[in-house]
Parts: structure tokens; sequence; C-alpha cells
């Protein structure tokens, strides 16, 4: 195992041990910088079971910071988790799965002050910078912790005066990533800031931890490093152009889906509805699906991820009651408490900032560590910036919300509509968006039926026949379980126009009251005796 100092626990010690999973603790321990020498270096237990390999973090001095400590998951998925050493409000002291605290240390301060006048190379994580290293000797490699989407919270101060490349990832996030170092190391004075530019031919999602491509070897991989392009920040850079033979050439990956089919990795979706028809215990299920890699109504996330959910109206009570129904009505469960988060309300000190403003940005930043799925739930409340019907008001929550899909994340939006049946305010809200969803009561809706509504996709890039039709859902609660039930919305109206032909309605009759037209109307009846014939 990577950075060997630790002794494992002994199958005996692991059941006995307290699980010291932060995620289900108050956040009011403190991680003690640098770790005292006396300290015993002994693993603690965690429900992931046994580390594959962990990366001692050290300051300046060598003195030991803390750990990011890997376990490896089912499907080759894996989980990085930071490991300090903390004290806790009565005075205790521990080992902790405890993020290190902002302005986070880089994994590789050592090597940076024990090499003052060498050039340095920014990678994606631990293994990268460790592997990146034994490549390329002559750099200080160094990566920022807790993954790809928080390089913001790093203190890259170090970087100051030395000649800077960073190395992507190929993958989406993995550019993402770099481009958010490089503007750090720029922010930072370093002396110089270079891009390397990997080849598209190269596998997806490749780092210098793997087998090089076939045909590279350590010199051809030095000399792409040799051959890095001088970055610069976005206003002055020039837009890259290229020929259609080598966009067609290009190894670029599909998106994966988060909620297929309606919500792809770094997706924007908007799902909205009047007030009362259900738009929060949908956006639950949803995140629930997500967190679990679990089914919702006709969709399916493919594996868990994690998910951070805002609300911004609930009382903390309503809010736990409907989560609790959601949980127990489920077959399936997060793999950690980690994969679902809420910011609630009443569960603050103060209110819950405007999110379309820099210093409400900023206050949800610290909370995106590893997150997939952001949901905001709804934006009248989180968003109270400007004029809803004003499309530069929101201007500056767009590019929040561009900037998070740059960094690998989804965000569902929960909004509310107008009464035409439009999203509520100004269209510029629709523009950047994969896929909108509207809640719609059906003409026969009762209210004693609770949550039952129609979904229809307004927009949805590449979703096309069955997958696109609009269906109907219902919400029924049992025994403190929610269970959801679909059905096509034909099937549905089928049924209404049989019941209202035999109650010896006309055609005009039956189109008033239930909103289909007499074209529809007629083609339903003719349907109905074509079943019954066939059934005679």
């Amino acid at each position: 195992m990577t950075g060997a100092m630790f002794e494992p626990l002994t199958d005996d010690e692991r059941a006995s041990a307290p699980e010291t999973d932060t995620a289900r603790e108050p956040d009011n321990w403190r991680p003690i910088l640098p770790v005292p020498e006396d300290v015993p270096r002994q693993w603690p237990s965690h429900k992931l079971g046994k580390p594959s390999a962990s990366w001692p973090y050290r300051d300046a001095a060598g003195r030991l910071l803390g750990l990011a400590v890997r376990f490896d998951l089912p499907d080759d998925d894996k989980d990085v988790l930071p490991l300090t050493f903390c004290e806790g409000p009565d005075g205790r002291r521990e080992w902790r799965w405890k993020a290190f605290p902002v302005p986070r240390l880089l994994y590789g301060l050592d090597r940076l002050a024990a090499r003052p006048d060498a050039p340095v190379l920014v990678v994606e994580g631990e293994k990268a910078a460790d592997a990146a290293a034994a490549l390329f000797p002559d750099h200080v490699a160094v990566t920022s912790p807790s993954g790809s989407k928080a390089a913001h919270m790093a203190d890259w101060t170090p970087l100051q005066g030395r000649h800077v490349a960073v190395w992507p990832d190929h993958d989406a996030q993995g550019v993402g990533y770099a481009e958010d170092a490089a503007k750090l190391a720029h922010e930072a004075r370093a002396a110089a800031v270079a891009m390397v530019d990997v080849p598209a031919a190269f596998p997806a999602k490749w780092d210098l931890a793997d087998v090089p491509p076939d045909g590279w070897d350590a010199n051809r991989l030095r000399e792409l490093l040799e051959a890095a392009v001088p970055w610069a920040p976005s206003h002055e850079k020039c837009l890259r152009a290229v020929t259609i033979a080598d966009f067609l050439s290009m190894d670029i990956p599909p998106r994966e889906m988060v909620l297929a089919p309606v919500l792809p990795s770094q997706g924007l979706v908007m799902l909205h509805a009047m007030r009362g028809v259900g738009k929060t215990y949908m956006a639950l299920g949803m995140a629930y699906a997500v967190a679990t890699g679990g089914p919702f109504l006709k969709w399916k996330a493919p594996t868990p991820r994690r998910v951070l959910y805002l609300d911004g109206e609930m009382p903390a009570h309503a809010m736990q009651t409907r989560f609790a129904d959601m949980v127990e009505g489920s077959t399936a469960e997060p793999p950690t408490p980690d994969h679902l988060r809420i910011i609630t309300p009443d569960l603050q000190t103060g209110n819950i900032p405007d999110l379309s403003t820099p210093e409400g940005q900023a206050a949800v930043e610290e909370h995106l560590d590893g997150v997939s799925l952001v949901v905001l739930d709804n934006l009248s409340t989180l968003c109270r910036f400007g004029r809803e019907n004003d499309a530069e008001s929101w201007e500056p929550m767009q590019e929040w919300l561009l900037s998070l899909r740059r960094r690998g994340m989804s965000v569902l939006l929960i909004h509310h509509s107008g009464k035409g049946g439009l999203q509520r305010g100004t269209s510029k809200r629709e523009d950047a968006l994969d896929t909108v969803i509207y809640l719609k009561r059906p003409a026969d809706y009762r209210l004693e039926e609770g949550a039952r509504f129609e979904i229809l996709l307004e927009k949805a890039r590449g979703l096309v026949g069955d997958e696109a039709k609009p269906f109907e859902a219902r919400l029924e609660i049992r025994d403190n379980a929610a269970f959801w039930t679909t059905r096509d919305i034909e099937d549905r109206e089928l049924e209404l126009v049989k019941q209202l032909t035999a109650d010896g309605l006309t055609v005009r009759e039956i189109a008033e009251e239930t909103e289909i037209s007499r074209s529809k109307v007629h083609r339903l009846q003719k349907r109905a005796r074509e079943e019954g014939a066939a059934n005679a």
C-alpha cells in the first residue's frame, strides 16, 4: 500500500472499533495540523472496508498533515477519503474521516520546498502525482486534495514564482480541473503557466498513472511535456479551430447518464409545475435514485453518485418526513451516507444566501466536493437577485451553472410554472438546458388523489421515440412509505373515453370534459371497439 506508514486494523479490532464515518457526525471536530509526533499511526474503521492505497500529505518541513485514502468499490469504482487527526469539542483526539481545513494544502509541499528551483507539474490526483514524479524526475509533481472539483479550495501560493505545467486527465472533467488549476496557479503569481496538449487519440480518462498508449514511452511523454502550450486567462485567449478531419478523428467519449434518459452527466435540467402538483416529491425521488443508483418511475440511475440537495423553503420536519417516506419505500440505499446531503433553511443560523450572487455561490462551494448532482429546490427562493422576467438578471446564475457543468457536475433546477403552463420568467433560462420536464395535473384529477400528474418533456436533447413519450405518475404514501406507479397517458385516456362513452356523452362533450381533441376521441373510441371485438 502506498504510504504504508499506518498499521491496518486486525479483523477483531475492526469489528470492535467505533465507525468514524464523519457523514454521520456533527461538524465540530477540528483537524490538528501538523499531526503530533507521538500519535499512533493506525487506521480507524470505515464501513467501506480495508483501504487499497494511501498518500501522506506533508508540510514544507516534512511533517505529516493527514492522508488521502483510497477504497476500491464494486464495478471498478473507487472512493478517496481524507483522513486527519482531529480534536473534538470535548477534548478527545482521534483519527477521523474528515477533510483538511480550507484553504487546503497541496500534495507535494515537501518536494516543492526541497527543490525551490525545479519546474512544477500539476496533475489530478495523488496517484497520478506519484507517477508523474517517477516519469519526470526533473519536475516536482503536485496536486490538490479532494478531487477534481475542489481545486479552488486549495492554497496555491507555494507556486508563486515557479514555472508550472499542467497535465490534464483525458476527459471533460480532467480538462475542467486542469483549467481551474492553471487559473489558480496564475492567480498565485506563478512565473509561467503552460498546459499539456494531450493527443485526441489517447484513451478516454487516461492519466499519467495509466499504462501509456501503444507507441508511447517515457521519452515521447516527456516530449509532450516539453511542448506544453503557454496558458493565459480566458479573456486573453484566442479561439481554437480544428479541421473537420481532425475533429472527426478525436476520441470524444459519449456523455454518461446520471438518471437515464433524462439527466446526462454535466447536464442542466429544469423541472417545473404549478404550486402543489408535486415538484418536491418528484425532485426527492430523482435525487434519491441518483444517490442509490436505483430506479425512479420509468428512469434509472446506472451507478450511485453523490448528490447535494439545496432546499430553499420547506420546514425541516416536512422535508424530513418526505425523505423518510422516500427511503422507506425504496429497495435501494446509498453506498455511503455521504452520497446524499441536504441544505435546508431551518438548520441554518441565518438565511440561505442568494445563489445568484457571488457570495451565495461561494457559500455552496465548500459542500461540492465529489458531488455529481446539485438539486436547487426552488429557483424563486434560492435565486432572488434581479427581476424574474429580465434575461439580464439571469446571467450571473447561468454563468455559475455553466461553471458547475464545466467542472463535471449536473444540476436539476426546480421551478414554478406560469399561468399558461410554461416555466415562469425569462425564457433565457432554457437556452443552456438539456432537458425541461413539465408536471401537469390531468383533466380528471381529483384533490383527494394527492400527487398525481402527467410528465411531459418540453425539451429533450437526443431523446426520441418511447423515451420522449409523456406518461402519468402517481405517488401514494402507505405505512409511512412512498410508492410510485406509472402508466401511459393514452392508456388512461382510453379508459376515460370508454367510461364517458358508456355514460352516453357525445364526442364533443367528451372532448370538452377531458380536454382531449375530438379527433383523438374518435381514434380512442375506434381503438376501444377494436379491442372489444378482439376480446369477444
